[in-house]
């Protein structure tokens, strides 16, 4: 099901629901440190009644009771007060329903402040932002897929114009940026977003947010958005716009700039913007008091989708446009209190008349609803005059009245009480969209559903061709590892045949060279070698008698004795006994013998000599250890193949 009809058609039979009263909501301010001894004239009996006390002062000490659908107490926060109040009107605009919302108070009763809020605190206006794009997060339109016509209606560009809605939207968006940024504006980026709750919406319709701006200041309207430069760059003062009806007998601001938000950083930006043109001013009873009444609407553009869901209907007929306006009244002044001169007090009887004009329109209202016919004065007033489609029955209108709890301002807020009292009793005739069956509905979620399976098999597809090719990778993995294998091998097998020959190290001769001082003990009369091949120490310091301890111990790492014998054929045989000198703990030194190179000579001719036996050998070594030093005990073991380690 779709809704056909435009929203500001002129309701039909089948288009009206029963009636609803204005509701009006009323939010007492906390006391002042600075009032009367924290006196307050206000009582409140939840969750609905609000008394008010007469100030001893005062001429009539009678108290009266006023009801409201709900009463915020000073303790109430910005949270309860958007949740009961602005969430049912967000709701109300997501389903194609128009809704006004005023605050309406005296000066410095917190108007603005329930409206705006602050930055880490926000109020009404960025909590219903937060809440229109977090519902429609998925069904939001692309930029520009709207445009408005200028005339309070909008136009869906074809796709064939791209470049002028980029173009259109850089104007747009520059209208905000053209003023520079001073130290003084806030920053939007430490704002606080509080989580709230999402709402249903269609999800078979795409939607845009636009936002304008205006205010009514001494009876005429500007819009705060405007550009602020003229063609040639120069500042041009405000200019006024005219309250215009449509075709379809709606009233509209012509030539408002109507801004496309994609987020409620965007709109609180263009927010800021309008803030810094808005006419403020200080007075006796509020250093920043308003003097004019501001206008922040939202308008929600939605517009079913095509056949295929990838963008919206072109047919202009089953568009829907719902706004949301929220109106920060400027408050009500007393000269008497206020002491304005000269344009502030102007600005406060054009702030006073306008307030008195909405009364009368909406006390003229209540009696024609009881019988009366009555001509209602909206002319009388840009601001009447402007929301004349609401009070005919065109919107739901809400009212949160703020008082001052403080004794000074009794006088004042007791009128606002009656005020807001008798605007209860006004009825207004919501206007709630025709649908219409455009084709399947949810059609989105089965254009999701249809992606969805077209990216699952896809994913199949390419997860059985995974399949297919791992055992070829696998195989291809088992050969280069297989090839990688046979050339370490190989490699391996080069270095064993190319290498140097492993030999046993203890029948090397070279071990004699190298950076090892050597001690060598030499036979007290030594029989000369003359032989080719002779023992080789380069660092060696040679004794024949070792007689000092120090010559073992200072400077000496190898250690080497030789002994000169007879074999058992007379022939000379020489031993070089080898060892390590290696120092012990007590300040000594200790050899260790590990190797023994025997040198024989003997004539060719003769037979080979005859081989000695174990203990021969052994008798020969116990022998020559008895001419080492008696400071150096020296055990022999024997080992095969001439190894001896003591």
């Amino acid at each position: 099901m779709k809704w056909r009809t435009r929203l500001h058609k002129p309701p039909s039979k089948e288009g009206l629901v029963a009636k609803e009263p204005v509701t009006v909501y009323c939010r007492v301010r906390p006391t002042p440190s600075s009032s009367n001894e924290g006196i307050s004239c206000i009582r409140i009996s939840p969750p609905s009644h609000v008394r008010l006390l007469p100030p001893p002062s005062a001429l009539s000490r009678k108290e009266y009771q006023y009801t409201f659908r709900k009463v915020f107490e000073e303790s109430a926060g910005q949270k309860d007060v958007f949740e009961e109040v602005a969430l049912p009107l967000v709701q109300n605009l997501l389903n194609g329903r128009n809704s006004l919302l005023f605050t309406y108070g005296v000066t410095g009763s917190g108007k603005t402040y329930t409206m705006t809020g602050t930055l880490r605190d926000g109020g009404i206006m960025p909590r219903c932002l937060d809440a229109i794009f977090d519902s429609i997060a998925s069904c939001q339109a692309k930029r520009c897929t709207f445009k408005p016509d200028r005339l309070n209606w909008f136009e869906i560009q074809p796709d064939g114009i791209d470049a002028e809605a980029d173009l259109y939207s850089r104007i747009a968006q520059n209208r905000v940026k053209r003023l520079e940024k001073k130290n003084s504006d806030p920053d939007i980026a430490q704002r606080v977003k509080e989580e709230v709750r999402q709402l249903p919406v269609n999800d078979d319709f795409n939607y845009a947010v636009f936002v304008t701006y205006v205010e009514i200041y001494n009876n005429s309207v500007f819009d705060l958005l405007d550009d602020i430069y003229d063609e040639n760059s120069r500042i041009r003062p405000p200019q006024t716009k005219i309250v215009r009806e449509d075709s379809n007998h709606n009233m509209f601001v012509h030539g408002v700039n109507e801004l496309e938000v994609g987020s409620t950083d965007e709109a609180f930006e263009a927010y800021f913007y309008g803030q810094k043109r808005r006419r403020i001013a200080q007075t006796a009873l509020n250093a920043e008091s308003s003097r004019s009444h501001s206008i922040f609407t939202i308008r929600l553009v939605h517009a079913p989708l095509n056949e295929q869901g990838d963008g919206v209907d072109p047919d202009p007929k089953h568009m829907i446009v719902s706004q949301l306006a929220l109106v920060d009244l400027a408050g009500s002044e007393r000269t008497n209190r206020t002491k304005n001169t000269g344009m502030r007090l102007k600005e406060a009887g054009n702030i006073n008349n306008s307030l008195l004009t909405l009364r009368v329109c909406l006390e003229l209202l209540r009696e024609n609803q009881n019988g009366a016919n009555k001509i209602i004065p909206y002319r009388d007033s840009r601001l009447t005059h402007l929301f004349r489609n609401f009070f005919d029955g065109d919107g739901q209108v809400s009212m949160i009245i703020c008082i001052s709890p403080v004794v000074e301002e009794c006088d004042e807020t007791m009128q606002v009480l009656k005020f807001a009292e008798m605007a209860q009793e006004v009825s207004t005739s919501v206007h709630t969209p025709i649908r219409v069956n455009l084709g399947t509905p949810k059609r989105r979620k089965a254009i999701q559903l249809i992606l969805k399976d077209s990216i699952i098999n896809r994913k199949t597809r390419e997860l059985e061709k995974v399949k297919d090719e791992i055992p070829n990778k696998m195989a291809q993995a088992q050969q280069k590892l297989s090839q990688e294998h046979e050339k370490k091998l190989k490699t391996e097998r080069s270095a064993w045949e190319m290498g140097i020959a492993v030999s046993n190290k203890r029948h090397r001769r070279s071990r004699s060279a190298g950076n090892d001082v050597w001690l060598e003990h030499r036979p007290v009369h030594e029989v000369p070698l003359n032989t080719i091949m002779q023992p080789n120490l380069p660092k060696r310091k040679s004794v024949t008698k070792l007689t000092d301890a120090k010559d073992v111990t200072e400077k000496t790492s190898k250690y080497c004795l030789m002994t000169q014998n007879a074999d058992s054929d007379g022939d000379l045989e020489t031993r070089l006994y080898k060892g390590d000198v290696i120092p012990t703990s007590g300040g000594g030194a200790q050899v260790m013998f590990n190797d023994v190179e025997v040198l024989r000579q003997y004539s060719p001719s003769d037979t080979s000599p005859s081989r000695k036996t174990p203990r021969q050998i052994r008798e020969d070594l116990e022998a020559a250890c008895a001419q080492s030093s008696d400071a150096n005990q020296r055990k022999f073991l024997s080992r095969e193949r001439r190894y001896y380690e003591v």
